[in-house]
């Protein structure tokens, strides 16, 4: 049998935005490839849609495009429209008096949904187990103790979960993930996980084969989702074979990272500049762009010179650009150290400001014999007319 995993559709992600159509075309393009690949099964681990209660128009698009999916239903004990079996994942999770999105989908005959049981293709002697995405804290007792899947011997068995990896987080956290790969049980020719939105396929030392699928649209710009591309993955449950496809012709999206020390605002804005042009430049489908910039200015430098609107503006034909901007300006920083020692001294307040007005002058490049002190407490006074009439000469 061809099982073809593909997870985290995120349908209506950005909806009311210039990208809401790409989760449906991305992923309505990997269902026509599928299409062409003699798929017997498609399994999605969770995470169909974006949001618990989408709005009518996300779940029309949703009912159009799973109804022009053309790959034939050839399993008999299979009653679907669409030969597919999925969970829920954490964002269609409700609470048990409510009905999820991914049981509407079932209740219209597209899916079979598991929660916590299995499915068995007799005449494969094919198992799929799957258990629906549950808060991470109480994931690793669910799976382990209350679900416990036990893989029937002799037979070819899959486990799909939706959750959160230790090993797969860059920090330590029991209330954030509860299992870790050595927790996954064992006796499974291949477990699945969504979630996490970048692929993997790992063997692990139980003899066990781990798949991350990945999602099949950008949701959150994370750089490690952008060094892959979007995809699913195609097992052949007689070879063992494995093998991930990128969906293709779907819009890109990239992550630049800058790390500087002490540049000027022109020497930034150029680096971000040969950074872009890099990149391919479509106006037909305007990739995704995430520029993270980190460092400290050069003396004398300003932030407020640093203006990014124009970088965004002069590339809007090809680039949906967002910019995290971690730059730290040397008078402020040193400023905000000179009050918190200050504070510590118990210096009074008047006394800080002025001491900070005076290194800030003093940095500049105006002339030695500029009384700062009365310009200060002019400004203190109120009398900004007074200070201006001498700043002139």
């Amino acid at each position: 049998m061809k099982i073809a995993i593909i997870s985290d559709w995120h349908l209506g992600v950005s909806y009311d935005t210039e990208l809401g159509k790409d989760s449906f075309n991305n992923l309505y393009t990997a269902f026509k490839q599928l299409e062409e690949q003699n798929i017997n099964l498609v399994l999605v681990p969770g995470d169909l849609f974006d949001i618990s209660i989408p709005s009518p128009e996300v779940l029309f698009e949703t009912i159009n495009l799973l109804s022009d999916i053309n790959i034939p239903n050839k399993l008999e004990e299979l009653k679907t429209k669409i030969p597919m079996i999925a969970i829920i994942g954490n964002h269609e999770y409700r609470g048990k008096d409510y009905i999820t999105t991914v049981e509407l989908l079932e209740s219209m005959g597209f899916l079979k949904l598991l929660k916590a049981d299995k499915f068995s293709f007799i005449n494969e002697k094919i198992n799929i187990f799957g258990m629906t995405g549950v808060p991470e804290k109480y994931a690793k007792d669910y799976l382990l103790e209350k679900f416990s899947p036990q893989p029937v011997k002799g037979e070819y068995n899959l486990l799909m979960i939706h959750q959160s990896i230790l090993e797969y987080l860059p920090f330590e956290d029991e209330m954030i993930a509860t299992i870790s790969l050595s927790d996954l049980p064992s006796g499974f020719d291949v477990i699945v996980n969504g979630h996490l939105h970048w692929s993997s396929v790992i063997d692990l030392p139980s003899g066990v084969k781990f798949l991350l699928p990945g999602s099949t649209v950008t949701t959150q710009i994370k750089k490690k989702e952008t060094e892959k591309p979007k995809g699913y993955f195609i097992i052949d449950t007689e070879t063992k074979e494995t093998n991930f496809f990128e969906i293709k012709n779907i819009r890109q999206t990239h992550y630049i990272d800058i790390k500087f020390s002490k540049k000027t605002v022109f020497e930034i804005l150029q680096q971000i500049k040969t950074e872009l042009e890099k990149l391919t430049k479509t106006p037909e489908k305007k990739a995704i762009v995430r520029i993270r910039i980190k460092g400290e200015l050069e003396s004398g430098e300003s932030l407020k010179n640093l203006n990014l609107n124009e970088i965004k503006k002069e590339y809007s034909d090809y680039f949906y650009i967002s910019i995290k901007n971690d730059i730290e300006e040397k008078r402020l920083k040193e400023s905000i150290d000179q009050l918190k020692k200050l504070q510590t001294e118990n210096k009074n307040i008047q006394e800080l400001a002025k001491e900070i007005f005076s290194e800030q002058i003093e940095q500049t490049k105006i002339s030695k014999d500029f009384d700062y002190k009365r310009i200060y407490d002019l400004l203190n006074n109120g009398d900004v007319e007074k200070a201006k009439d001498i700043l002139k000469y």
